[in-house]
């Protein structure tokens, strides 16, 4: 069977059915490659390409109760050298896109960690 696609430059273009489903396959294979790589990162929604595809949107991805393990702005996972301290706790980051947002409203972010049970680890004493 001949399909014709009027419309195209220079007349119309005739393609083989064969050659279109080929080329369907083939797109569904990229598009579920790229499906599992992305559920198999494990990044919990932090990461660039997440971010990308979602905007600014968290990953819902709960902290469990204890220690501080995840981003509260993106979901994913800390980076211990990434952290806005506020009244004497520490709330940690996943990237440095995270830390503006964290200032923008530190308390906010220490009730919904503290809400979920997360233990904030106590901020170093400023220097005199």
């Amino acid at each position: 069977m001949r399909i014709a696609f009027t419309g195209a430059p220079g007349g119309a273009l005739v393609c083989e059915r064969s050659q279109i489903v080929r080329v369907l396959k083939a797109c569904l294979g990229v598009a579920l490659a790229l499906s599992l790589a992305l559920a198999a990162s494990g990044c919990g929604g932090g990461c660039p390409v997440h971010r990308l595809l979602f905007g600014s949107k968290k990953a819902e991805v709960a902290q469990a109760p204890g220690p501080q393990t995840q981003c509260p702005i993106m979901g994913g996972k800390i980076d211990r050298k990434l952290f806005v301290d506020y009244e004497g706790k520490r709330i940690y980051v996943c990237c440095s896109d995270c830390v503006p947002k964290v200032k923008q409203d530190p308390a906010k972010y220490v009730k919904q960690l503290e809400d979920a049970g997360v233990v904030l680890e106590k901020a170093p004493a400023a220097k005199p």
